[in-house]
Order: C-alpha cells, then structure tokens, then sequence
C-alpha cells in the first residue's frame, strides 16, 4: 500500500475511533461496545468499497455495520437462548403447537412489528434497548408495541369468532 494512502487511513482511524468507539458502547453497552468496534473495524479495513469512500461517508458506514452487526448478534443470542431452552424444557411440559400458533400470529404482523413484538415479549428485551438497537426513541417502540399487541388482540377475536359453532 503507498505511504500516503496508509497515512490518510491512519489519520482517519485517530480522528473516527475516539467517537465511533463511543457511538458502539452507547448502542451496545461496555464490554459488546468494544468488541463490536473491533469487529466493524475489522471488517472496513478488508472491505474494498470502503476505502474509496469520502470520510463522511465512511462515518455512516461505520456506523451502519455497528448497528447490523449488533442486530445479528441479538437475532443470534435469542436463537440460541431458544435451542437452549427447548433442550432443557422436557417434552412433556411444553405444547407442540405453542411456537408454531405463536409464529404464524406473528407472521401476520408488518415485518416491523414482528421485530419489535420479538424483541420486547419474546426476548424480554425493554423499550429503551430496544429503540437503541434500532436507532428509534422510546416513545415510538411503545406507540408501535401498543399497535402490535392491539392487532394480535383483534386477529385473536377475528379467530375466536370463527371457531365458535
């Protein structure tokens, strides 16, 4: 690599890290902070793309892959938080047909709700965490789990109505 190209790359690292590094603990606590700076460090120095973007741009690259990275790695814990779960659970105590009725309301929702509905009732995460991890304010993560719940509730009723002789 030439000597200037190494020099810009270091120059924009010393100015970035200090404010990226807290823009990850803010989003993702302390310890996963750090770790998940290092991890999309790592990744835009590999990334092709990444060097020949502005240093406004690359600010917001950084910043995009932080918040993925940590929605993957939520999405991952809950996964195997799950599996885990169901080993421990025996079979005789948990219903069949629960996470499978479970999922398919689910599937009803917008996408979004989906998201939102996992994360806070399924996944016990709160409001706040979860209009971090998805770059929102508290408010609107309440305002859209009342509308979930709200819809969950009226497809319930919907279904009820239906299954009565």
């Amino acid at each position: 690599m030439p000597e200037h190209v190494s020099d810009d790359i270091s120059g924009f690292y010393t100015l970035v890290l200090p404010r990226f590094r807290r823009y990850c603990r803010s989003i993702a606590g302390e310890a996963l902070g750090d770790d998940l700076c290092q991890d999309v460090l790592l990744r835009a120095l590999t990334d092709v793309v990444f060097a020949e973007l502005d240093d406004r741009q690359k600010q917001a690259w950084l910043c995009r892959t932080a918040r993925n990275l940590l929605i993957d790695r939520v999405r991952r814990a809950a996964r195997e938080q799950n599996k885990l779960a169901l080993l421990y659970c025996g079979e005789e105590d948990t219903d069949p047909y629960a996470e499978v009725e479970t999922a398919a309301l689910l599937a009803l929702l917008p996408p979004e709700k989906q998201l939102i509905f996992r994360l806070r009732y399924l996944e016990g995460y709160t409001a706040r965490e979860i209009a971090e991890l998805l770059d929102k304010k508290p408010s609107t993560v309440r305002g859209e789990l009342m509308a979930a719940r709200n819809d969950l509730r009226s497809l319930l009723q919907d279904s009820e109505k239906e299954n009565i002789p």
